[in-house]
């Protein structure tokens, strides 16, 4: 799990875009491999990896921000991919591949779907209100 004052960020910040917080959480654990300190040197400022060196209490703006950008791109991902598929799954792949790939003619990858099934069986796993829904883990 993440630490409670990068949950309480993602509580804080989601509902504002209309995303569940706890899929955010998940592909945050995702992102970093299950490690929300790993170490990622990407400049993809969407992807949700956390720069390690960056997380830390007193830089607080920082996680914040990385937060924040992922959560308006998967709002904005989710806005697109539910023209032809209205779930957040879609969302996610596309999250996963980028929009571009999601809406090109030729088949995903299994990477990709394998990562969308990844993320919502750790979302099941996670949150609350999806644990009533579908059983306890």
């Amino acid at each position: 799990m993440l630490a409670a004052w990068i949950m309480e960020i993602i509580l804080a910040l989601a509902p504002q875009y209309n995303v569940p917080p706890y899929l955010i959480a998940a592909i945050i654990i995702v992102e970093n491999e299950g490690n929300q300190y790993r170490i990622n040197n990407s400049s993809d400022r969407v992807s949700m990896q956390l720069i390690s060196s960056r997380i830390t209490d007193e830089n607080r703006q920082y996680t914040e921000t990385m937060i924040k950008d992922g959560i308006q791109h998967l709002a904005l991902l989710y806005n697109e991919t539910r023209k032809t598929s209205p779930n957040w799954f879609a969302a996610v792949i596309a999250f996963n591949c980028g929009l571009k790939r999601y809406n090109a003619s030729e088949p995903l990858l299994y990477t990709d779907i394998n990562y969308a099934h990844t993320v919502f069986n750790l979302w099941t796993e996670i949150c609350p209100e999806r644990q009533r829904l579908y059983g306890e883990r």
